[in-house]
């Protein structure tokens, strides 16, 4: 394992809160920012191995169970143990575990733990204020709580996928994991608020997350505009879904930029950049206007826009007003200044992987901020230490491993 960061027992602002983290991917990443404000994240998986650690890609493209950086990525921070659930030795172990937790996370078919005695109840006689979120596609109740689900019909039951792609074409999913992220911010905020109450009453609570519902909060206006008005809003493909124009995205010389210029300042910035007599009329200064003659107009600032570098227009944009950004491929983000000196790319070390850069917190916190303290777990790495916390001593350790239980 790399050598520790000078900081790791320096107090984080949730130092001192055990985490059980039984997630797949749709709660890992949740997990993942807990544990780098200083909780103490156990990573549970079975004896064969988190199925995550058999998806790529793969460092150096060699396959291996230490070597998915999909898994590496997700477990930062995070200390592992493997352990058998379906055997009742596992249980056992697990409900000990759970004596000295403050949360479990979980993302197991709803009743699968309650059928092996580790779900709430059992938990919670044993441990009043452990708090438990169970992050399923549907939830625990309703008519689907039982149905399966993925990423994509995640995207597709919460609304999403309905508003992304070319109007009159089939909805497109987004390329990275939204239903499965929101699923784990979702789980991380509202455990927080529960881990508040526990603390104040001392009693801990069931959380209950629908990746759907995670999905449909974030959908904004558009329930609202159905519910209300009947509209329903549709897919907009390149253009920003508003009255405005310009608003969407825009070829350059070198990739793409958003472009939104709704204001009058705005308008008046990139017009006059561009330079163009047919954009200089009295009557595009009203942005109903323009919008209605965006046909005409979005024409125009392509031809221009296709001459410019993209980073020219997000730096000249922001000079003039106008808020332009650039489409950040994989190569713009990791090398990009800003995020480089606002510490959100941070550089971790693996005993297989070796040294690689990683993403970090999309917030800053000026007092307990989130750090990297380690590397993702191998294996089973910390089985030792944290069955010795709950009385298995070396003997029985290596029973158990025998046994399949670990």
């Amino acid at each position: 394992m790399a050598e520790a960061d000078p900081n790791i027992y320096s107090a984080g602002a949730l130092t001192g809160v055990r985490v059980l983290d039984l997630t797949g991917t749709r709660g890992n990443f949740g997990a993942k920012l807990i544990a780098g404000l200083g909780a103490d994240v156990i990573k549970i998986e079975p004896p064969g191995g988190d199925d995550l650690r058999r998806h790529g890609p793969y460092a150096g493209g060699h396959e291996g169970p230490e070597r998915s950086l999909t898994f590496a990525i997700n477990n930062i921070n995070k200390r592992g143990i493997t352990l058998n659930l379906d055997s009742g030795e596992g249980q056992l172990l697990f409900r000990r575990l759970a004596t000295n937790a403050d949360i479990v996370l979980e993302t197991a078919d709803p009743g699968w733990m309650d059928a092996r005695g580790i779900g709430f109840k059992a938990l919670a006689a044993l441990n009043p204020r452990i708090i438990y979120a169970a992050i399923t596609p549907y939830g625990q109740t309703g008519p689907f709580a039982h149905y399966k689900g993925s990423e994509m019909s995640g995207q597709a039951m919460g609304g999403a996928m309905f508003m992304t792609g070319t109007p009159g074409e089939r909805p497109v999913r987004a390329a990275w994991l939204v239903s499965d992220k929101m699923a784990g911010y979702t789980a991380a905020a509202a455990t927080m608020f529960a881990l508040y109450h526990a603390r104040t009453t001392g009693r801990g609570q069931y959380i209950d997350v629908s990746t759907q519902e995670a999905v449909a909060a974030q959908m904004e206006s558009a329930p609202v505009l159905y519910w209300f008005a009947g509209t329903v809003r549709q897919r907009n493909g390149w253009r920003y879904p508003s009255t405005t124009c310009p608003a969407g995205i825009y070829p350059a010389k070198d990739g793409y930029a958003s472009i939104v210029a709704s204001k009058p300042h705005q308008w008046t910035g990139l017009r006059d950049w561009i330079g163009d007599e047919r954009l200089m009329e009295e009557r595009y200064m009203i942005e109903a206007n323009r919008f209605a003659e965006r046909d005409y107009v979005d024409p125009i600032i392509i031809e221009w826009t296709r001459t410019m570098p993209k980073a020219e227009l997000f730096h000249g944009g922001q000079r003039r007003g106008v808020p332009i950004g650039e489409s950040m491929a994989p190569a713009d983000l990791v090398h990009d200044v800003h995020l480089l000196q606002r510490g959100y790319i941070v550089s971790g070390d693996h005993p297989e992987i070796g040294p690689h850069q990683l993403p970090g917190p999309p917030f800053q916190m000026s007092g307990t901020p989130w750090r990297l303290r380690r590397s993702a777990p191998l294996l089973g790495e910390h089985n030792a230490e944290l069955f010795a916390e709950v009385g298995v001593n070396e003997a029985e350790l290596a029973g158990l491993k025998e046994r399949m239980v670990i």
